[in-house]
């Protein structure tokens, strides 16, 4: 009997892709159900091929999905370069998709998530978790010292607190970094760590996101790394260079990867 698969690892995909804003609707139409006949491994086989290399096309995923036909196991792995956290946000879509195979196609599918070292970290089998791996962190996030995209890389190696040189009471985060644009047009600085990363702190009822606070630096604070954060910067050219962020107040500020908030990339800075 035929019967509908429902794909939910397409919203697992949306989770974690680096340019998570983008409008994937008309790249998975046509896909969303699949009809396959339960019955025969070869139509199943095909079935998830078909559904893998579709989802796997989308090559700013920080995830890749295969099937292994021995064990009847769809298997979601993080990449090599990257660091995916088994959240639990991650764990429910998981325990989804194992649920969703268990009612469309039936009983006998396991889902996995693997590390890039191929070790299982969970197993959930017809919609219940079989095995779940505690893993210690392996880097202290607030030790993390670069931000890695396809575009561009960011290498921090200073932090410190100024007062404006206007004299108006406000203070800025001001860091030292290594910039690198491995994209194919000149971009600044400025520019490419925005389109790379979010910098924030709380106050009492919010999280606000910090505004740059290039234009408060001192004259005479290593002034040409400061006048570099505008300008553009050819591709294949690495530059030392000043960045700021105007405070809003003495908690920690958090900087986090723009696409998913801290899961590839998180630094907290103390400036009190």
């Amino acid at each position: 009997m035929k019967k509908k698969v429902l794909i939910l690892c397409l919203a697992i995909v949306m989770l974690f892709t680096a340019c998570g804003g983008k409008d994937k609707t008309k790249e998975t139409e046509g896909i969303k159900e699949t009809e396959v006949n339960a019955s025969e491994d070869e139509e199943i086989v095909a079935y998830f091929k078909k559904l893998n290399d579709e989802i796997n096309a989308d090559e700013e995923s920080l995830i890749i999905f295969s099937y292994d036909s021995s064990t009847k196991t769809e298997i979601v792995k993080e990449k090599d370069n990257v660091d995916v956290p088994l959240t639990e946000k991650l764990k429910n879509s998981i325990v989804g998709m194992s649920e969703a195979y268990m009612s469309e196609i039936g009983k006998g599918y396991k889902v996995e998530y693997r590390n890039k070292k191929d070790e299982v970290l969970l197993q959930v089998l017809d919609g219940k978790i079989t095995k779940e791996t505690k893993t210690k962190e392996t880097s202290n996030k607030s030790e993390n010292t670069e931000l890695v995209t396809n575009d561009y890389k960011f290498e921090f190696k200073d932090f410190e607190v100024l007062d404006s040189k206007f004299g108006d009471g406000k203070k800025m985060l001001v860091i030292t970094l290594n910039y690198t644009n491995n994209s194919s047009e000149p971009q600044d600085p400025w520019t490419a760590l925005v389109y790379s990363a979010v910098a924030e702190q709380e106050t009492d009822i919010s999280v606000e996101s910090l505004n740059g606070g290039n234009s408060y630096i001192p004259d005479s604070y290593k002034p040409e790394a400061v006048d570099l954060w505008m300008t553009k910067i050819k591709p294949n050219t690495t530059v030392e260079v000043v960045l700021s962020f105007e405070l809003v107040n003495t908690n920690p500020v958090k900087i986090m990867d723009r696409t998913t908030k801290g899961s590839k990339f998180i630094k907290e800075v103390a400036v009190q």
